[in-house]
């Protein structure tokens, strides 16, 4: 029995030294940076590749005073960079085979001003040259990298827009079916359409893209095609109620949708709906048809508010749950933000006036756990984090506040104006509060009539495939794509 536990206790020490080996054994850089990372039929590209357009992208982050993601928001980010250099050297393949016309010229100026912008998130060149280094690159591998990614960028690019073009041309992505409502074929146009809008919306709200992870993808398709069948039902009900709409108001709408679109892109409109092989004259359909569906919900919604009322003890309790919404006071205030409670202690004790407190600023902005010494300006309420406002708020101007703890770390604030406005009664907010809650009792009644008719519509939705997507994942099988993400790591 003692032979067999030992025996036993030795298999689990092997077992452990097994999977603990592979962090003590010391890799040699150079021959790390001679892993393959991925290959295809026409051969193999090493880590050596992968590092530098990390480091590429290490650099854009710094440019751009974000930090780069940790853990497994760093493998994930890894792998998508590792997608990205396949899909590019794919794309530059192709589009070699087309022989277009890149300009060396106009290459070596992106270059150039690529290279340029990185150096200037550093304070010197050798910050620069360190930052390459320390990653087992020399300065002129990686801006020999930075040229041949460009120029593979450029015939990428080139590519891209000759497939797209053609896709436009023939009219087969857009004549495929999106939706199925009572029967009626909705096309993948319309699809598009509706998407370049829900793009738009979502990037005047957020300034970026829209999420590309697959579950993000497949949600925000089937959002937009139960808004299309929405906007079919809406048309299709109206109509039944005789709800009219003049001429007139649907040319001044159109015209309103246009310029949302027109404002935003301006010249590259007619490009951007290439791009999603809209055609001009199908443009001008879709956007009637949008603001025929506008109309009639206005309609539908005025018809609501006939029926919908406000008690006068609605209104009491909106203004009394969101009087702070109507205080426009403001101050406005410097602050001093550490991430050390000891040094903003060190910092307030050498600070006993406004003058003082500038000297104390501009002594500790550059200092390593400092992470912003800044005037704020002027500012109301619900603009800074809670803890924040309220000790802002509670200083006279040229008053100095004690070391104050938010999520953001420990700050020091320094009040040098303040602008009190009495709160608006009651009486001056009722017709607004009514007119609010008018209008989110009519938007409910609204929503709820959009779910029934589509609940009660024959809806179906067909399975959406970007054909980019899928003709990159043909190009993938074609050249007989292997990656290996475990070798980034």
């Amino acid at each position: 029995m003692i032979k067999k536990k030992s025996t036993l206790v030795a298999l689990i020490l092997a077992v452990i030294m097994g999977f603990s080996g592979c962090n003590m054994v010391k890799v040699n850089p150079e021959q790390d940076m001679k892993r393959v990372v991925y290959e295809t039929k026409d051969g193999e590209v090493t880590k050596k590749r992968f590092t530098e357009l990390l480091t590429y992208y290490e650099m854009v982050y710094q440019l751009n005073g974000y930090e780069m993601p940790k853990d497994k928001e760093l493998t994930t980010l890894k792998e998508e960079l590792l997608d990205t250099l396949v899909e590019i050297d794919l794309l530059k393949a192709e589009g070699v085979k087309k022989d277009p016309e890149i300009d060396p010229e106009e290459v070596q100026s992106q270059v150039e001003g690529t290279i340029s912008n990185m150096k200037s998130g550093f304070k010197t060149e050798e910050e620069y040259k360190k930052f390459i280094t320390d990653r087992n690159l020399t300065q002129e591998e990686f801006e020999d990298f930075i040229k041949t990614y460009t120029e593979d960028i450029n015939y990428a690019n080139a590519f891209i827009e000759t497939y797209t073009d053609e896709l436009f041309k023939s009219g087969e992505e857009a004549k495929k079916v999106a939706v199925t409502v009572n029967d009626q074929k909705l096309m993948k146009d319309e699809l598009y359409y509706y998407l370049s809008q829900v793009e738009l919306n979502y990037y005047m709200t957020t300034g970026s893209g829209l999420p590309t992870d697959e579950e993000s993808i497949k949600s925000t398709y089937n959002q937009v095609q139960n808004q299309m069948a929405i906007s079919h039902l809406v048309r299709e009900d109206a109509k039944k109620q005789g709800i009219k709409i003049d001429d007139k108001a649907l040319t001044e709408k159109q015209k309103e949708i246009k310029s949302q679109f027109e404002s935003f892109y301006g010249e590259d409109v007619t490009n951007y709906l290439k791009s999603y092989y809209i055609s001009e004259a199908r443009y001008d359909e879709l956007t009637k048809s949008d603001a025929l569906t506008r109309l009639y919900e206005e309609a539908i919604s005025e018809n609501f508010k006939k029926d919908t009322n406000v008690t006068k003890k609605e209104i009491e309790t909106y203004y009394k749950e969101n009087k702070e919404s109507y205080n426009t006071s403001t101050v406005s205030a410097k602050h001093i933000l550490t991430t050390s409670e000891d040094l903003a202690k060190t910092i307030k004790g050498e600070i006993k006036d406004a003058d003082t407190f500038e000297a104390a600023l501009k002594k500790y902005q550059d200092h390593e756990e400092v992470s912003e010494a800044a005037d704020l300006g002027e500012f109301g309420y619900k603009k800074m984090v809670a803890e924040f406002e309220k000790a802002a708020f509670e200083l006279e101007p040229g008053q100095i506040s004690d070391v104050v703890k938010t999520d953001f770390g420990y700050h020091i604030i320094y009040v040098y104006d303040k602008n009190i406005v009495e709160l608006p009664t009651l009486g001056e907010k009722t017709d607004e509060i009514k007119e609010n809650l008018l209008n989110e009792k009519v938007n409910t009644k609204l929503n709820s009539y959009k779910d029934k008719i589509l609940k009660d519509g024959d809806v179906k939705n067909a399975k959406i495939v970007d054909p980019f997507e899928s003709f990159i994942n043909n190009l993938k099988e074609e050249y007989k794509v292997k990656t290996y993400p475990k070798v980034l790591n």
